[in-house]
């Protein structure tokens, strides 16, 4: 069995410590290393084969988890990313989410809450809980929207594949869902991230809901 290699980046050791003893309880699940700030990370990052980053938004030295989420998806863009954060304030999230995060939840979640989605991202899927999507909803909402026609380029395919993502369906469901392979939806959602010129499957599923495409 393929364990799932996890990286912890919080500024609270004895916060990281809990979180890895709930990880490490996981057959499938590794926490493969822990650090505090951005130049740790890279370090571990350069060192160690990673499949998920669990980020907090502040680290120490004063230093912000955006900024290493951008230098991740830089730099290790199959790495999936998920928040664990105190702070649900709008402006991170918008951000965050532009940025393509895989997945955010808030600290006081259970803990079951994190290994789902850990499972969630690995298989591809993007955790929001409701109280976070609706911030993303209305981030989105302020921004200036898209001509309806160029939801109009995706193809009959794509649009179907479009609100299965946006009903929070993860590849291999789609792929069950059509009868076919998990690699012809990936070729189909990074078409649709394409058409649409956004970055990550929330903002696709946003962009249609806003213009009246998915039922």
């Amino acid at each position: 069995m393929k364990q799932v290699r996890v990286v912890l980046v919080d500024d609270h050791a004895m916060f990281r410590q809990g979180i890895r003893a709930c990880i490490d309880s996981e057959p499938d699940f590794l926490v493969v290393g822990e650090a505090d700030d951005i130049s740790s990370t890279i370090d571990l990052l350069i060192r160690t084969q990673v499949d998920v980053g669990i980020l907090d938004i502040r680290l120490a030295k004063g230093e912000s988890g955006i900024e290493l989420t951008k230098r991740i998806k830089d730099h290790w863009p199959k790495i999936k990313i998920l928040i664990l954060s105190a702070y649900d304030f709008d402006k991170y999230i918008e951000i965050l989410s532009k940025l393509g995060i895989d997945g955010y939840i808030l600290k006081d979640s259970p803990q079951e809450t994190l290994i789902q989605a850990i499972r969630d991202v690995v298989s591809g899927g993007v955790v929001l809980p409701p109280s976070i999507a609706s911030k993303v909803m209305k981030g989105f909402a302020t921004t200036k929207r898209y001509k309806k026609d160029r939801i109009w380029d995706l193809t009959s395919r794509e649009l179907e594949i479009l609100e299965l993502m946006s009903h929070g369906l993860r590849n291999f469901e789609i792929a069950d869902r059509f009868s076919i392979s998990v690699r012809t939806v990936e070729v189909h959602v990074r078409n649709i991230l394409s058409k649409l010129h956004v970055k990550t499957r929330t903002e696709a599923a946003t962009l249609a809901m806003q213009n009246n495409i998915l039922r």
